[in-house]
């Protein structure tokens, strides 16, 4: 989404000073990764699977790990959170049944707006800042481009092809359709 952002020069990068990349990569990203994930997908997601089903533990997980992250910012902050993330990190748990794939995700997406691109980050191997006078709205404004309107639209779309693969009509053992999510994978592993 940055990029489409850039290219409507609606977010300029100018080139940083990579300075704090192992900082970036094991305290902001791998621990924060690692730790949401367990608590969000590991636990959150598969309690809620089991009282009201795999599809409204998505929902719910996911609401509840954009509400966790309001500190960062504004409402379109967490929506975009909820969207881009949230979402899309269940629906890959519900797929693959493993926690490091939502894990892996999760770290490199970190990993990659913070340190690579530098949004929010003045030590980046890029440092990115929206467009001064551009509305929030459309770029994200502090938030950075998950704030943003058309950020959500397309993580709407990736969701929505996401949720079409996770939830896939397939006969189960005893003839119901389930997610693979269900099929004998451990969700944990």
């Amino acid at each position: 989404m940055w990029l489409v952002l850039w290219s409507f020069i609606l977010y300029f990068a100018h080139r940083g000073v990579w300075s704090r990349w192992f900082d970036d990569l094991l305290f902001n990203s791998y621990i924060s990764a690692v730790l949401e994930e367990l608590a969000f997908r590991g636990v959150i997601l598969r309690v809620l699977a089991r009282v009201w089903g795999v599809r409204a533990a998505v929902i719910l997980s996911s609401i509840l790990f954009g509400l966790a992250h309001f500190a960062h910012g504004s409402w379109l902050g967490i929506f975009g959170i909820i969207i881009n993330a949230g979402v899309a990190l269940g629906l890959l748990y519900v797929i693959t049944g493993r926690l490091w794939m939502s894990i892996g995700m999760h770290l490199g997406y970190d990993f990659i707006e913070s340190s690579v691109l530098g949004i929010g980050s003045h030590h980046g191997l890029l440092v990115n800042a929206p467009k001064p006078g551009a509305a929030a709205w459309l770029t994200g404004g502090a938030f950075g481009p998950d704030a943003a309107v058309p950020a959500m639209i397309l993580g709407v779309l990736i969701n929505v092809a996401l949720w079409h693969y996770a939830f896939r009509k397939r006969p189960s053992e005893d003839g119901r359709a389930e997610p693979e999510f269900f099929h004998g994978a451990d969700p944990a592993g």
